[in-house]
This record gives structure tokens, C-alpha cells and sequence, in this order.
């Protein structure tokens, strides 16, 4: 589902701020949610833009047309995300010249994960944190399939790893790093530059700061405490004598393979 969650306007355009609610009450559901294309009607008049927030850039609509009372267009919203378009009489497409795609793709392994655990502290305002020194992964797994010291971890975990990109490949050729779905908040830091990243698909341009042979990435993962609350609560129980929360330990981390590629979405 699609909501026009703003419009703003002034004496030269007309602002939509578009979100796909994607049908869902909580957000560990929007893994398994799906995009939506549809047309909206927009109040208005003139060419539509797409603005990249991130970025500014400004790109005309691929498919539009001028109907009565506004502007149709045709929008594709990921899940949990959203798109800005803008009505405008005057030209605002500040579209840079396509870089040429990088050639194959390059597959990002042999992940260091470090986990700092969330604890509570001596007081209320107190947090215990804890260094876990994890090692190297063979697979990408959320914590809490990797073992029993990480089943109930809360926290913030940093994965490194060194890639090597192609001799062949160019300063500014397009490339674009792919990191999947990842629970929850994250950041990612390439040759140690940060990296605007698509929190809701995973998504990101990395075109500028990548070079040919080798490379280092880091990605800090951010969860909820939910895990710490559950173990910490798991002595308390009901007046029948169930745990009080039964809730599940929830999976976070980088749980997908890290690619880079040239195409702007994952394949």
C-alpha cells in the first residue's frame, strides 16, 4: 500500500513524499514484504521528478502523462521505503552521465566479527559492555546461530573483511555494493569513507571510492535489546508459572552474501 504521506508546495512546484507501508504492523515483517507498482495521481502540473534525497540528484519520471486535475506516474516502492517526487514547470533534471557498469562481480568473504554486548550495569543508568571476539566466518549467520555465547547478545557488532577488486576495473566505473537484508540499524565504511547506504534494501554506490586490487570494508551492526531483555527477564514468571516474555531471541547481523556489482540493485 502507497501513502502520500506529505505534500508540500511553493510558488514553482509540488512536493509527494510516497511510502510503501507494504501492508505490515511490525518492521520484522518487511523482509518478506514486496514491492509495490502502481500509478499515483498526483496534484498539479508540469514534469515529475524523482529527487534522491541522499544525493539531490533529480531525474525525470520514466513513465508518466499529463491527465485532467494533475500528473499520473508510474512508481516502484521497495518495501519500508520511499520515493520523493517533484511536479515542476521549470527543468530541475541534474542527471550525471552514466558511468560504464564495472564487468563480472566480486564476492565479499572472510568476515572478522567483533560483538559488543549490551548488558545492564551496576545501576539503571549503568551498561555493561562486553567485547566478544567472534573470529573469522566461515558463513554469515545472525548471532544467534553462531554459537551459545552469542544467543542472547544485544548489542553492536563490527565485521571487517579485505575484498580484491579486478585489475581491470577503473576509478568511477559504476559499481555498487549489495549487503542484503540486515538487522537492524547499520553502517558501512569502504576504505574508510563512509558509504550512503539504502537501509531498506541494502543497496549502495560505491563507485567512487573503490580501487583496483585490494580493498577493506567494515559494517557495524546496531540492535535492539530485545536479546538482553529476554535473558535478563527470564526468571520472571506469571502467576501460572509461564515466562513472563516468551518471545523469541531475534536474529541480527549480516545474514547474506555481500557482492559488488554493476547493476544498482541486487540481482
Amino acid at each position: 500500500m502507497v501513502h502520500a504521506h506529505q505534500h508540500r508546495a511553493d510558488e514553482a512546484r509540488d512536493y509527494y513524499f510516497l511510502y510503501n507501508y507494504a501492508g505490515t504492523d511490525q518492521y520484522r515483517e518487511i523482509h518478506d514484504a514486496d514491492a509495490v507498482s502502481t500509478t499515483v495521481t498526483l496534484q498539479g502540473s508540469g514534469t515529475p521528478y524523482v529527487l534522491d534525497a541522499w544525493t539531490g540528484e533529480a531525474k525525470v519520471a520514466e513513465s508518466w502523462q499529463a491527465v485532467d486535475g494533475g500528473v499520473a506516474v508510474d512508481v516502484t516502492i521497495a518495501p519500508n521505503d520511499s520515493i520523493i517526487v517533484v511536479l515542476s514547470e521549470e527543468e530541475l533534471a541534474s542527471e550525471a552521465e552514466a558511468a560504464t557498469p564495472m564487468e563480472g562481480s566480486v564476492e565479499v568473504a572472510g568476515w572478522d566479527l567483533t560483538v559488543e554486548s549490551w548488558t545492564p550495569g551496576a545501576t539503571v543508568l549503568d551498561i555493561e559492555k562486553t567485547a566478544i571476539e567472534v573470529g573469522t566466518l566461515d558463513e554469515l549467520k545472525a548471532w544467534n546461530e553462531l554459537g551459545e555465547e552469542l544467543e542472547h547478545v544485544s548489542g553492536v557488532g563490527t565485521y571487517a573483511a579485505t575484498f580484491e577488486m579486478p585489475a581491470s576495473f577503473e576509478v568511477g566505473q559504476a559499481a555498487y555494493l549489495h549487503v542484503g537484508h540486515v538487522k537492524d540499524a547499520y553502517g558501512v565504511k569502504v576504505n574508510g569513507q563512509d558509504v550512503i547506504v539504502d537501509q531498506a534494501s541494502g543497496d549502495a554506490d560505491v563507485s567512487a571510492l573503490l580501487q583496483p586490487g585490494e580493498n577493506q570494508i567494515e559494517v557495524t551492526v546496531a540492535s535492539s535489546l530485545l536479546n538482553a531483555i529476554l535473558e535478563n527477564n527470564k526468571g520472571i514468571l506469571n502467576d501460572d508459572g509461564r515466562v513472563l516474555d516468551d518471545r523469541s531471541p531475534s536474529g541480527y547481523g549480516l545474514t547474506e552474501q555481500v557482492t559488488i556489482d554493476g547493476s544498482a540493485t541486487r540481482a
